[in-house]
């Protein structure tokens, strides 16, 4: 006997479920065997039994179900009926698992492309048919993967650098109409084309993107499924997916909000040198490796003859545009290793490691 909230749960009749067993009603093709198996043993031994589990209704649908399951037996301790009530806990199982793993993963301070994989993991644990991928977008408007698990890394270096565009895959695309875009069948999409060929060697056939966006509208990345068939999202993926558009943005404006903050404190909001607080954290660090190695290292301090004239009959706009090109003209005239740094005002200085009193004197 099964109530119409079961049959409603699974859209099976009571006709159509009269003489099976419910996992047979209930298995599909990604239900945990293991877990079938123990709900079996459990009936078996007449012990009742509480179980998660990820079935499939009678269309198909994947449904993550809380069992609980109490034998009943005869006075001579005969099993003769098995209670089993069905909860849909769908929507919690996606965000108890998401929500605590991610958020676990932020509180802890991991960098993002650790944040972004256990995303795609547990997607990919609530969602057994398909891949997940993270691409964030630099300020360039390229694409940089962040996380693809399910994925060779060739793969993400085939993406990494593209332009983000209207016919850049469906990744490149939604990163850059803001929208997202559904793509059933790759090999034949026209906006594919040039990048078809790596996807569908490894058995991809279709492409869900949707764009990660700030909360002023900000595109910040994509977040992508990918199916082995062709074929369209369905509602299940469609809330999963709602909820992990959430939580990829708060991580990446997190990062943002990080990486702004780790400027102000460390450079130069003018010129984009270091400020005289990384540049003595850095000389520290060359003095304390030229000491190590017994090598000579080099400080240079560099004042701006006159440039109050500058300010004072051009105004602090010039000023301010000379303070940049000097900036990048010492860059520019410098090796990897070294530093430049401004520290104040007009005040620059440089520390050069390996470097002679004579070496020093000729780049002066």
């Amino acid at each position: 006997y099964t109530n119409s909230g079961c049959a409603g749960l699974l859209g099976c009749s009571r006709e159509e479920e009269a003489g099976r067993r419910p996992s047979d009603i209930l298995a599909g093709p990604h239900t945990d065997r293991q877990t079938l198996e123990y709900i079996r043993s459990r009936i078996a031994s007449k012990e009742s039994y509480r179980a998660e589990i990820l079935v499939y209704t009678k269309a198909g649908a994947p449904m993550w179900i809380s069992a609980v399951v109490n034998p009943i037996s005869d006075p001579e301790g005969n099993l003769t009926h098995i209670l089993g009530v069905y909860t849909d806990i769908t929507q919690s199982k996606i965000h108890e698992v998401l929500h605590r793993k991610v958020l676990d993963a932020m509180v802890n301070e991991c960098p993002i492309q650790e944040v972004m994989n256990v995303v795609c993991r547990e997607v990919e644990k609530i969602l057994p048919d398909v891949t997940a991928s993270v691409i964030g977008v630099d300020t360039q408007g390229r694409l940089r993967p962040l996380a693809a698990p399910g994925l060779p890394e060739s793969l993400s270096a085939f993406i990494d650098g593209l332009e983000a565009g209207p016919m850049v895959g469906a990744c490149g695309t939604a990163a850059w109409s803001g929208q997202p875009v559904v793509t059933p069948d790759i090999a034949h999409d026209p906006r594919w084309e040039p990048y078809k060929t790596p996807f569908l060697a490894l058995g991809l056939r279709a492409c869900w993107s949707s764009p990660i966006k700030s909360n002023d509208g900000k595109v910040l990345g994509t977040f992508a499924l990918y199916y082995r068939e062709c074929r369209e999202p369905d509602a299940f993926h469609v809330r999963v997916v709602d909820l992990c558009l959430h939580l990829c943005a708060m991580a990446l404006e997190r990062e943002r909000t990080k990486a702004h903050v780790h400027k102000l404190a460390y450079y130069d909001t003018l010129t984009g040198l270091p400020n005289r607080v990384m540049f003595s954290g850095k000389a520290e660090q060359i003095l304390l490796a030229a000491a190590h190695a017994d090598s000579p290292a080099a400080f240079m301090f560099i004042d701006i003859d006159r440039f109050k004239r500058v300010n004072d009959t051009q105004g602090h706009s010039a000023g301010d545009s000379l303070l940049r090109d000097i900036a990048q003209r010492l860059t520019l005239e410098l090796r990897s290793v070294d530093i430049v740094a401004r520290l104040a005002g007009d005040e620059f200085a440089i520390v050069v490691p390996d470097c002679t009193a004579d070496q020093a004197a000729d780049l002066a």
